[in-house]
């Protein structure tokens, strides 16, 4: 029987390491801490963070930019209600503008139907 020992693998970069992209993969992040990712020596980490597939298989940015495509494309559909609802309200609006201006042309044609018999009245007596 072999016995094995655990891998105790970790990040080694110093201040001044000639090329910076030399970055050794790490099975123990014991060590790891949000605020390495804003430090320029972890740039290549964040690189490397970006294209690692989530449990959907997407990257994180691909996410992002399908949220983005997504509010995008909401908008433009958001949009188009508003100005079909526009439209049906200025139509609406025309017609009853059209229902209010016969209403007054046959109040003024009662008007001078109305004047017309008094004037016929007048003229018997």
């Amino acid at each position: 029987m072999q016995h094995l020992e655990p891998c105790e693998e970790r990040i080694d970069i110093s201040d001044s390491a000639v090329n910076e992209h030399e970055i050794a993969v790490t099975t123990d992040w014991s060590n790891y801490k949000p605020s390495m990712l804003r430090k320029r020596k972890h740039k290549l980490l964040q690189q490397t963070a970006k294209g690692t597939p989530t449990k959907y298989g997407n990257t994180a940015t691909q996410v992002l930019e399908e949220i983005g495509n997504t509010k995008a494309e909401l908008n433009k559909l958001k949009m188009e209600l508003l100005r079909k609802e526009d439209n049906r309200k200025m139509e609406i609006h025309q017609q009853q503008l059209q229902r209010i201006k016969l209403q007054n042309e046959h109040l003024k044609l009662q008007n001078e139907l109305l004047s017309l018999q008094i004037d016929k009245i007048k003229n018997a007596q």
